[in-house]
């Protein structure tokens, strides 16, 4: 008997292992790798700017499609107004203006900005989204959590990003 109760005490763990690993889906790492850019950007209150937030990667071995990109959670004092992304480029900079300037960095031209609506990456594409985004009262803030929904060939899943970068406003910055 006490030989039956070591053995359980083993076969136990590895069974549930076992039937862990069998129902867990093949497809359970994200498609894509979303990156929050850090720092912090200084707004002047009712004037709206641009924040270079969150940098997107295609991970996964296919083409995917990002389908609708939106606000997780709002955030108090924070409106987010329009959002504009580039492809590839992941040595450029962006200012804050609304429209925002973009310099590649280099002697290459930068990418154009497009609006945010539907986009195809191939596998190992990148995408680096900005928010035009204005502040109502003096305080800080961060960007918003994200929520895009993204077709892979099995589906559409959705992706939550962390918040993004800080901005400040008033005296306290």
């Amino acid at each position: 008997m006490r030989f039956l109760q070591i053995f359980a005490v083993f076969l136990i763990p590895v069974g549930a292992i076992a039937l862990a690993l069998t129902f867990r889906s093949s497809d359970s790492k994200p498609p894509l790798l979303v990156t929050p850019r850090t720092g912090s950007y200084e707004a002047v209150v009712g004037t709206p700017l641009s924040v270079t937030a969150f940098r997107v990667v295609n991970t996964s071995d296919s083409t995917v499609t990002l389908k609708r990109v939106r606000v997780l959670e709002p955030v108090s004092g924070l409106r987010v107004i329009g959002a504009l992304a580039y492809r590839g480029c992941s040595t450029c900079v962006v200012d804050s203006a609304v429209p925002p300037s973009i310099s590649s960095g280099t002697d290459a031209p930068p990418p154009p900005l497009l609006a945010v609506t539907s986009f195809r990456l191939k596998p190992g594409a990148q995408l680096t989204l900005l928010l035009s985004v204005s502040l109502s009262r003096a305080g800080r803030v961060h960007v918003p959590p994200l929520r895009m929904d993204v077709e892979t060939g099995s589906g559409v899943r959705n992706v939550e990003t962390v918040q993004g970068p800080e901005l400040c406003a008033g005296k306290t910055c």
